[in-house]
């Protein structure tokens, strides 16, 4: 038998100002991130408020991982910020999808 133990999900927890993960505090707030592909990855935001401000630092987060696509569900009628657009729909939600460019390097060539 062979096996291969893939990590493809994670979670972002928000904790409330003074509050830490190393102190092992209650968080307010958490993002599942699944990865699709190197370059891509669908948000499922949950628990908590401020939805928008987390979705930002999700990206934040996401972007020094190479992250360049970001997907999110929502429920039909429910929006999201421009410059996120709908690439897939069903009768209960639409498939939202943001595409940003790649970091740019900035080291400079000899």
């Amino acid at each position: 038998m062979s096996c291969h133990l893939c990590f493809e999900q994670a979670s972002i927890r928000f904790y409330p100002p003074g509050k830490s993960y190393a102190n092992r505090d209650d968080y307010d707030g958490v993002v599942s991130v699944k990865w699709l592909d190197d370059h891509t990855v669908e948000l499922y935001l949950a628990h908590g408020e401020e939805g928008a401000d987390r979705l930002l630092q999700s990206i934040d987060e996401c972007r020094p991982l190479g992250v360049t696509r970001f997907k999110a569900k929502r429920k039909i009628g429910r929006r999201m910020p421009r410059p996120w657009r709908i690439v897939e729909s069903n009768t209960h939600e639409h498939t939202w999808q943001l595409d940003l460019t790649p970091p740019q390097d900035t080291h400079e060539l000899p």
